[in-house]
């Protein structure tokens, strides 16, 4: 029976973190400076009455929802992912899966809000969709995929961070980790009650 190397899973992971690529308007940064961006792009939406919307699909979706909640509880950012089960299935139904987001979103994207779309491929239809709307609204959108380095939804992030993996597990953990470095410099910025 084979048994995973957890030295060299480890190692893998670092790695993967370690050569993250992160652009600001389509310019290569710093990890330092993608998360300051972000926040500050969070905090002045927020200022100004906008909210952080969430989208992704399975798991993305799960850390949609979870991210959601720690930027409204602990980061003092209102934040909603677009996950209700009972919404999202009447918009698919109505409409089609492609477009259920986009449809959500035409009723609820303001003048001052901000879209987080996570895809691990960046190839997801709906969610590349939901972006792409955003953007033609004049909406920042922050990406967060991996795979293929010339996925569609990282060319659509006006914020974007991409892990250059094919693994599921490693990238999901890697979107993880930024989310939670992103949460952690916004409620030590906002001296929120999440630090």
């Amino acid at each position: 029976m084979r048994s995973l190397d957890v030295q060299k899973h480890q190692q893998e992971f670092f790695a993967l973190i370690q050569t993250a690529a992160f652009s600001v308007d389509r310019q290569p940064v710093s990890f330092q400076r993608w998360l300051e961006s972000t926040a500050g792009l969070f905090e002045a939406e927020a200022q100004r009455g906008g909210r952080v919307f969430l989208v992704g699909n399975g798991a993305s979706q799960a850390m949609s929802s979870h991210y959601a909640a720690d930027l409204t509880k602990n980061a003092l950012v209102p934040a909603l992912a677009l996950s209700d089960a009972a919404m999202l299935t009447c918009f698919a139904n109505d409409y089609s899966y492609e477009t259920a987001l986009v449809e959500m979103l035409k009723r609820h994207l303001g003048p001052a809000d901000v879209l987080v779309a996570i895809s691990s491929s960046g190839r997801s239809p709906n969610v590349v969709a939901a972006a792409n709307y955003t953007r033609q609204q004049g909406r920042p959108v922050v990406a967060l995929t991996g795979f293929s380095a010339d996925n569609p939804l990282r060319q659509l992030g006006s914020n974007e961070a991409y892990l250059a993996s094919r693994s599921y597990g490693m990238v999901e953990c890697g979107h993880a980790y930024l989310m939670h470095a992103l949460l952690d410099m916004l409620c030590e910025r906002r001296g929120a009650p999440g630090r």
